[in-house]
C-alpha cells in the first residue's frame, strides 16, 4: 500500500510541475541528464530528405552513378566523349514516341559517324526491355538501366522520350519530349548542335 501510495504521489507531483523539454520532472528526482529536445528530435525525423540538384543548361556533367545493362555498376560519365556532341536519350520501352527518337538518333549517328555520340538511359524496370529496339537502333547507342528512376529528375525530366545533348562535359540543352511527325525538326535541332 505504501508503494502504491508514493506512486500516486510522484504521478501527481509530475502532473503538477509538468514537462521540461520533453522530460518528465518529479520534485525528488535527480537532475536529468543532458537529452536532446524530444519537439526537435521530432523535426528532424519528419524533415524530408533535400531534392537532388536539378541540372540545367550550361552545368558539367558530375559524377553520376548508374549501371550498364547486366547490372554492373558505371558511371554515366564515363560513357561521354569529349570533343563530340553527346545525345543522352532517356527512353522507355511502353513509349512508342522513345523507339521513333532512338531510330532518328541512330540513322542520325550512322549519317554523322564519330561527331555524334550516343548514350541511352533505359528508364523501365526490366533491363531487357530496350531489347524490343531493332538492332540497327542498339548497335549505335551505349545504354545505361536507370532501374530506380533516379536519373530522369536529376536532369528535371519527369517523362520520357527526353534528350540532354552534352557537349566537352557541359549541357548545352535540354528538350523533353518527341513527335514523330516532327522528326525533321529534331533532326535539324540535333545537327544544329553538331
Amino acid at each position: 500500500m505504501m508503494r502504491f501510495a508514493k506512486c500516486i504521489l510522484s504521478l501527481a507531483i509530475v502532473v503538477a510541475v509538468g514537462f521540461s523539454g520533453g522530460i518528465a520532472v518529479a520534485a525528488d528526482a535527480p537532475a536529468p541528464k543532458a537529452k536532446a529536445d524530444t519537439k526537435t528530435v521530432l523535426k528532424k525525423a519528419e524533415a524530408p530528405a533535400p531534392a537532388p540538384k536539378v541540372m540545367k543548361v550550361g552545368d558539367a556533367i558530375g559524377t553520376l552513378p548508374t549501371q550498364d545493362m547486366e547490372g554492373k555498376p558505371l558511371d554515366l560519365k564515363d560513357l561521354l566523349n569529349t570533343g563530340v556532341l553527346n545525345v543522352i536519350a532517356f527512353t522507355n520501352s511502353a513509349c512508342y514516341s522513345c523507339g521513333a527518337e532512338s531510330a532518328l538518333l541512330a540513322s542520325l549517328k550512322g549519317k554523322h559517324g564519330d561527331k555524334i555520340n550516343l548514350v541511352g538511359v533505359v528508364v523501365d524496370i526490366s533491363p531487357n526491355s530496350y531489347k524490343v529496339l531493332p538492332d540497327a537502333v542498339k548497335k549505335e547507342f551505349r545504354f545505361v538501366h536507370d532501374r530506380m528512376f533516379k536519373m530522369t529528375p536529376l536532369f528535371g525530366f519527369d517523362s520520357t522520350p527526353a534528350t540532354a545533348l552534352v557537349k566537352n562535359g557541359k549541357i548545352i540543352d535540354l528538350k523533353s519530349g518527341f513527335k514523330p511527325d516532327e522528326s525533321e525538326e529534331f533532326a535539324g535541332y540535333i545537327e544544329k548542335n553538331l
